[in-house]
């Protein structure tokens, strides 16, 4: 009886989708809105990105996601915005991308004009990379690529990364997989230091 109110409060007939955001597919189309199908293809992503254009300039659409790095609305997924510990995909805007991008290239030492290291080594297409929530306060020490780093900034990467894992040395097989990927990490920098830049 109680069930038979419920539904007779629900209008008969809903004109207007109640649903807010997109829902994440596991294919090169990314999201999907509710706007029965694709929200909006990677093209379109792509020229917006390279135009530096906001996805809340879109008239009526609701943005329910937020760039991870400066909290802003943003709900585009690209292919190559994933975590670089974990593969993770993470929402991140054009603004932080480039802002981002340009940290990193200078952490490496490297002039856009160049493409150098400040050690004279050529270091062309180094990509971006980016940190899940989970892996956040790895940002400024666990990179898949090291070129470009400098001795110091390596070592430094190595001393971070030991600090992180101390912590998880007390809690046991649940901080395991935790340990290994910071100790996989720093048997990386430590094998890329001794010239094996595999």
């Amino acid at each position: 009886t109680t069930g038979t109110k419920d539904l007779n409060a629900f209008p008969k007939e809903l004109n207007e989708c109640q649903f807010l955001g997109k829902n994440f597919v596991f294919d090169r189309r990314g999201a999907l809105g509710a706007d029965n199908g694709l929200a909006q293809s990677n093209d379109c992503h792509a020229m917006r990105e390279s135009e530096g254009e906001n996805a809340t300039s879109d008239p009526g659409r609701t943005i329910v996601g937020k760039c991870l790095y400066c909290g802003g609305p943003w709900d585009v997924f690209l292919p190559e915005s994933v975590c670089t510990v974990c593969r993770e995909p993470i929402l991140i805007c054009p603004r932080c991308k480039l802002d981002l991008y340009q940290k990193q290239q200078h952490l490496r030492g490297i002039t856009t004009a160049t493409n150098e290291s400040s050690e004279g080594k050529s270091v062309v297409g180094i990509r971006s990379e980016y940190h899940c929530e989970d892996h956040f306060h790895l940002k400024e020490c666990y990179y898949t690529n090291l070129c470009g780093f400098s001795k110091e900034d390596m070592e430094s990467q190595m001393k971070k990364l030991r600090d992180h894992s101390k912590p998880l040395e007390g809690i046991g097989k649940k901080g395991k997989q935790r340990r290994r990927t910071i100790r996989k990490q720093i048997d990386k920098i430590e094998s890329f230091l001794k010239g094996d830049n595999s």
